[in-house]
């Protein structure tokens, strides 16, 4: 695990697996920042947030998943 700045910890993950947990619900998207945080956009009610929506994790990817 890994804390930004602002001191929030996002799990690190060279991959996402085809968990129950990494399914989104209908109507929201994953989003990645250049730093390799991931962040959820819900086009629902038009927000975002870096909890995943099921899990309520946060996640940063790490290696070459980011190329």
């Amino acid at each position: 695990m890994a804390a930004d700045d602002d001191g929030m910890v996002f799990e690190e993950t060279s991959e996402f697996t085809k968990t129950e947990e990494h399914f989104l619900p209908p109507g929201w998207e994953i989003r990645t920042m250049d730093d390799g945080r991931i962040y959820y956009a819900n086009h629902l009610t038009k927000s975002t947030q870096w909890e995943h929506p099921n899990s309520g994790k946060r996640y940063k990817v790490s290696g070459d998943f980011l190329t």
